[in-house]
């Protein structure tokens, strides 16, 4: 390390990483392994062969040259290597270096000298990548067998979950074949187990079902879908199922398929719906009522009323002018009443929605919103026009007015445009402005917006779909899309 000014800046040489790595604890003497002290031994062994054909080469019967017994220390090398990895190449290199020290120095001169050097370094290199290579190898071999280990442990856990799990459960691969089931699906298809392993999915779910079951998982896709599955004692259990994909130690990916039942959440929403649509039925029975009741009896006696201010003006003695200006007021305030109570009437129940259909009246809706607020009303169709079914011309004009009635509360529109697309077996309502827009949420009753809980309400006993596009930073209004099967 060195100083440089105020700051004090880490200097770390390379070869200081390889001791980060590799402590001077990890070279202490392995005392107790017997790899060592075969190690030992061969190093002693060569060393004196070595001296032996140093000092007395003259004197032996055969010519042996002196750099065969140095290239025997690769044998203790590649071993230590083996069994004790860079740090046991290291370190017996390196004892190997300190015992030929004395053969270099005093018995070689010359060319022979840097011959036993070169060889020397040879070793070192080889213990050196050697070493480096068994050891990567052997962090590699621990890595593997550490995920080898996890891995199991994981199934381990995912197995006591599956087996525990009181959510019915079925693995399937993608032919659609049970690979495995839980004892909660056992119950649910009142067999074991075991006997649902091999079966085909078909037989368990429906055909059309498993195999949109299995699309959708082979698309990555959660299906929108619910599964019927009829007890042995005549009971009907309605399940969810919910989509996983699992991999195997293979890597094999198998879709786990969980069975959640809603039914009793099923039943409760079905009465609630039915309550609601019980509720919006009496509501345009009433409407209806009170529309015919004004029509036939307010509308006619406040007629008749005028008529006779009109008697009253015509006939007999003329009469004073503040008398004739106090008839003339009296009819004025008669006639504005017929005028509201009839404008009333129509929006309680438009006789042109029974007697021409569903088309003109929500043109009419558009144009009475334009003479209210000024915004500019397109109105257009697409397809075919075609009567429809009179509780869905109903049910879409109530859509209308209602989606129309927040353009005129909350939109500030300067124009609006409504499309009605008629198709063989759906119809398309579009209502769009360009107003300030709002932001939308999965909860309208949190956000105030309770006239689109009643559309959402209304579109949902159709068994239609309510599609809602606004954002009031973008300044591109609000879009509602709703689409009814016929």
């Amino acid at each position: 390390m060195g100083t440089m000014g105020i700051g004090r800046i880490s200097l770390k040489p390379r070869w200081g990483r390889w001791i980060a790595r590799y402590p001077l604890s990890a070279y202490s003497p392995r005392l107790k392994n017997w790899r060592f002290w075969a190690i030992q031994a061969q190093i002693i062994a060569i060393f004196c062969l070595h001296t032996v054909v140093e000092v007395k080469e003259s004197s032996l019967p055969f010519h042996m040259p002196y750099a065969v017994p140095i290239s025997l220390y690769l044998v203790p090398v590649i071993f230590s290597a083996v069994h004790f990895g860079f740090v046991g190449s290291m370190a017996t290199v390196f004892g190997i270096s300190i015992l030929n020290i004395f053969n270099i120095a005093f018995l070689h001169s010359g060319a022979e000298r840097w011959g036993e050097v070169s060889q020397l370094v040879v070793i070192i290199a080889v213990a050196f990548f050697l070493g480096r290579r068994v050891e990567m190898q052997r962090i590699a071999w621990k890595q593997t067998e550490a995920t080898k280990f996890a891995l199991k442990a994981s199934e381990i856990k995912y197995r006591s979950l599956f087996d525990l799990s009181p959510v019915a459960a079925i693995l399937l691969n993608n032919n659609g074949i049970v690979l495995d089931a839980n004892p909660a699906a056992g119950f649910l298809f009142e067999r074991p187990p075991e006997f649902l392993r091999g079966m085909q999915s078909g037989k368990l779910l429906g055909d059309k079902t498993a195999e949109k079951l299995i699309r959708a998982s082979n698309d990555g896709k959660t299906p929108r879908l619910l599964v019927s599955r009829k007890m042995e004692n005549g009971s009907v259990v309605r399940l969810k199922p919910i989509l996983t994909p699992v991999f195997d130690s293979q890597g094999t990916l198998s879709i786990q398929i969980l069975l959640q039942d809603i039914t009793e959440e099923s039943t409760s929403q079905e009465g609630l719906r039915a309550y609601t649509a019980y509720i919006l039925i009496a509501q345009e029975q009433e409407r209806q009522k009170i529309s015919r009741e004004l029509h036939d009896e307010t509308i006619q006696q406040l007629s008749l009323i005028c008529h006779q201010l009109d008697s009253i003006q015509n006939s007999g003695p003329p009469l004073d002018p503040p008398k004739i200006a106090g008839l003339k007021a009296a009819r004025q305030t008669a006639e504005k009443a017929v005028n509201w109570l009839r404008d009333f009437s129509r929006s309680l129940r438009p006789p042109v929605l029974d007697d021409l259909g569903v088309t003109p009246a929500i043109r009419r809706l558009a144009l009475d919103i334009e003479d209210r607020i000024g915004a500019k009303s397109h109105f257009k169709t697409n397809g075919k026009e075609k009567r429809l079914p009179q509780d869905i011309e109903l049910w879409l004009f109530r859509l209308a007015q209602e989606g129309l009635r927040n353009v005129e509360r909350h939109s500030k529109a300067a124009d609006l445009w409504v499309t009605l697309g008629f198709k063989e077996h759906e119809v398309t309502l579009e209502i769009r402005d360009n107003g300030i827009g709002f932001s939308v949420s999965d909860d309208f009753a949190v956000d105030g917006h309770l006239g689109l809980i009643g559309m959402n309400e209304r579109t949902q006993m159709l068994n239609g779909k309510l599609e809602i596009q606004s954002n009031p930073w973008t300044g591109s209004g609000t879009r509602i899309i709703i689409t009814i099967p016929v």
